[in-house]
């Protein structure tokens, strides 16, 4: 009899531990809140095109530096009308801004072209007027 109480205490000490085939016990889920994904950050404003402004670019594709005066052109868009500078002095890109038209013109220009309005101590230097004449045409 003593073999079978030892028996019996065996089997309810290896049926009470854990056997190999149990699964680990669940965790409990995070609340709703912790799996939604944070809205992506809102993208920064547009740069608004500076219109009727005397402003510092770039040619088209070919990084010479290129001054002139913005405006909307009713069937291309955002416009510029100026001179490339490269190479001219201060008194030479002077003269070449206050020809009664400009020589060239960039268009359309597409969002992102890089551009920087005038000073108004650039302006003064170069005495500009505030809006060159040909301008009133595209108004």
């Amino acid at each position: 009899m003593r073999t079978r109480t030892v028996l019996v205490v065996v089997a309810l000490v290896v049926g009470c531990g854990k056997s190999s085939d149990e699964q680990p016990a669940k965790k409990e889920a995070p609340p709703e809140t912790a799996n939604k994904a944070e809205p992506p950050p809102a993208p920064p404003p547009k740069a608004e095109f500076p219109k009727h402004r005397w402003v510092r670019t770039e040619m088209f594709g070919s990084k010479k530096p290129y001054i002139g005066f913005t405006y909307i052109d009713k069937t291309k868009g955002p416009s510029i009308k100026g001179e490339d500078i490269s190479g001219l002095t201060p008194a030479q890109i002077k003269e070449k801004l206050h020809a009664k038209f400009p020589s060239s013109t960039m268009q359309p220009l597409d969002e992102g072209h890089p551009i920087t309005p005038l000073t108004d101590a650039e302006i003064k230097q170069l005495e500009l007027p505030a809006e060159p004449e040909w301008a009133s045409f595209y108004k």
